[in-house]
C-alpha cells in the first residue's frame, strides 16, 4: 500500500503486470513512445522477470519516468486455506495491481491508462502528446469519464527472429511492427480514464464501478490509436510505423546519456520464458480457455499453467510489507 500522490500530473500509464516477462524490444517500444508523447510517470508492477530485462527497466526508473512496484502476491504457506488464493483470482491479481495505481494516483493524475506492453500508443504526430488530445475531448464531454482507444491488429517479431535477421531496436521499428489497417479491435479497444470523474474501479478494458451520470466515449482513429502487436497474422498487415526517425534519435540520446550499450548486448536473443508460457496460453489464449473449462476454478490465471523450470536467470520481486497507522 502507498501513500495517496498529492504531486499533480497530467498523464501516467500503469500497464499490466510483467510475469514471466524477457521481450525487451516490447519493453523499450512502449517506453520510447511514452517519453515522446510526453507521459510523466509510467507504474511497472513486477511479479518475474528476466534479470536483465529487470536492470534496463532500472535504468528507465533511474531517468525518473518508471516507479517499480512488486505486484501483489498473497500469503500462500502456513496458511488455513487448502488452496493458493493467488490462483482464484483473474490473471495473477492484475486488476488488485490496477485498482491499486488508480486509488494512489485517483487525486494527482488527469488521465491514468492501463494498457498491455503490446500496445503501442500513438497519436497523428510525434509532437502531440497524449495530454492534450484527451484533455480538449474532455472539456468538450464533461460527463465523459472514460476515453476508448481503439486497436489496429498487429504483429511483432519475436526477439528469436531478430536474431537470425541480425535486427536492432531500429530496425525492428522499421521492419519488425506490421498492422492491419482495415481491421480494429472495436469491441475491445483499451480504456484512459479522468479519475476524478467518478471512477471508482477499472477492469481490462473498460470502467467497471461509475458514479451515476458518466459515460465513456470513442476517440477517433485519426486523433489517436493503439497497435496492439501481438499475432494476428491471419489478417492482412499493410501496415508499418511510417516514421521511425524521432523514435531511434530520441532512443540513441537516452543509450548516450546511460552509458546502455553494454547492457544492451546482455539483453537476452530469445524468448524462453515467453516460450513456456505461450506453450500454456495458446494463440489467442485459448489455451487458457480449455484449462478453464477443465477446472472448477473459473479464474484464467497463470497459476494452471504450472510452469515448473525456465531455463533462464529470471528474478521476482517481494513484497515487503509494514504496519501503517492512519
Amino acid at each position: 500500500m502507498q501513500r495517496a500522490d498529492n504531486k499533480p500530473k497530467k498523464f501516467i500509464a500503469c500497464p499490466s503486470r510483467l510475469f514471466a516477462f524477457d521481450q525487451w524490444h516490447l519493453f523499450i517500444t512502449t517506453m520510447e513512445l511514452y517519453r515522446l508523447h510526453r507521459v510523466d510517470l509510467v507504474v511497472v508492477y513486477i511479479q518475474s522477470v528476466e534479470a536483465q530485462v529487470y536492470n534496463l527497466i532500472k535504468v528507465y526508473e533511474k531517468s525518473g519516468l518508471v516507479q517499480i512496484r512488486p505486484s501483489l502476491e498473497m500469503p500462500s504457506t502456513n496458511t488455513e486455506l487448502d488452496y493458493n488464493p493467488n490462483s482464484e483470482t483473474s490473471w495473477q491479481n492484475q486488476l488488485t495491481n490496477f485498482q491499486d495505481c488508480l486509488y494512489e494516483f485517483k487525486e494527482s493524475a488527469e488521465f491514468i491508462a492501463f494498457p498491455d506492453w503490446d500496445d503501442f500508443f500513438f497519436t497523428s504526430n510525434y509532437n502531440i502528446p497524449y495530454y492534450p488530445i484527451l484533455q480538449k475531448f474532455a472539456e468538450q464531454n464533461p460527463k465523459v469519464n472514460t476515453f476508448i482507444i481503439d486497436r489496429y491488429m498487429g504483429y511483432h517479431e519475436s526477439l528469436d527472429e531478430m536474431n537470425i535477421k541480425g535486427h536492432k531496436i531500429k530496425e525492428f521499428w522499421k521492419k519488425g511492427i506490421k498492422y492491419s489497417t482495415k481491421d480494429t479491435q472495436y469491441f475491445y479497444g483499451k480504456a484512459i480514464y479522468k479519475p476524478n470523474r467518478g471512477i471508482y474501479g477499472v477492469d481490462l478494458h473498460w470502467a467497471n464501478r461509475v458514479e451515476n451520470g458518466y459515460i465513456e466515449m470513442r476517440l477517433p482513429l485519426k486523433q489517436a490509436y493503439i497497435i496492439h502487436a501481438r499475432d494476428y497474422s491471419n489478417v492482412n498487415l499493410d501496415g508499418r510505423i511510417l516514421n521511425t526517425n524521432p523514435l531511434e534519435k530520441n532512443f540513441a540520446k537516452f543509450v548516450r546519456r546511460y552509458k546502455l550499450s553494454s547492457l544492451l548486448n546482455k539483453l537476452p536473443k530469445s524468448e524462453a520464458l515467453t516460450v513456456e508460457l505461450n506453450k500454456c496460453l495458446g494463440f489467442n489464449s485459448q489455451g487458457m480457455k480449455v484449462l478453464v473449462d477443465k477446472s472448477e476454478s473459473k479464474c484464467w490465471n497463470y497459476h494452471k499453467c504450472n510452469i515448473k523450470k525456465v531455463r533462464a536467470n529470471c528474478l521476482m520481486l517481494k513484497i515487503l510489507g509494514k504496519e501503517l497507522m492512519i
